[in-house]
């Protein structure tokens, strides 16, 4: 393949999940500015059955990318939800979408929809069981402390360059 094909064939595909990509990252930015810590908590805070069903068809009915799957569990995560419920909003998004399934219904049967859904299921299963029991509690709390300590510095930054940006203020 020529080098110019190659490149155009990377275009086009970067192209048709651009706007993917931006919803993804725009609601990712939503859900930190507009869902406080508490009703984040209160939504996905633990990883008990209910809440790990509750993260599933969140993220069933979610986007399809990865890369905005991803970045929207590091938001959930950071704002509070259980990491394991993250995890499990980020692996549903990807694997039980309800678009996949028709066109894997419309181009090669229901059989594969139906092992895509039945497969999706049982990952969520055992990430629900297996994730908690491999992950301790403390490297979790130091990731979740890394994640605020990143977005403060940001936030610093972002204020520091807004000021130094100012017009100097004319001297009575």
């Amino acid at each position: 393949m020529r080098l110019d094909a190659a490149w155009a064939r990377h275009l086009t595909c970067c192209g048709r999940r651009g706007g993917a990509l931006v919803l993804g990252f725009g609601l990712s930015g939503a859900l930190q500015a507009f869902v406080s810590r508490s009703r984040m908590q209160a939504a996905l805070g633990d990883h008990w059955p209910r809440t790990v069903a509750k993260a599933s068809f969140f993220g069933m009915v979610s986007l399809s990318c990865s890369y905005a799957a991803s970045a929207l569990a590091k938001s959930l995560f950071a704002r509070g939800a259980d990491f394991t419920s993250a995890m499990i909003f980020m692996v549903a998004s990807t694997n039980l979408v309800v678009e996949l399934g028709v066109v894997l219904w419309l181009l090669i049967g229901w059989q594969f929809a139906l092992a895509e859904f039945v497969g999706g299921a049982i990952m969520i299963s055992l990430l629900g069981i297996v994730l908690p029991r491999v992950i301790p509690r403390a490297a979790l709390a130091q990731a979740r402390d890394s994640l605020q300590a990143t977005r403060r510095r940001r936030w610093m930054v972002w204020r520091w360059m807004v000021w130094r940006r100012r017009p100097a203020r004319p001297v009575p």
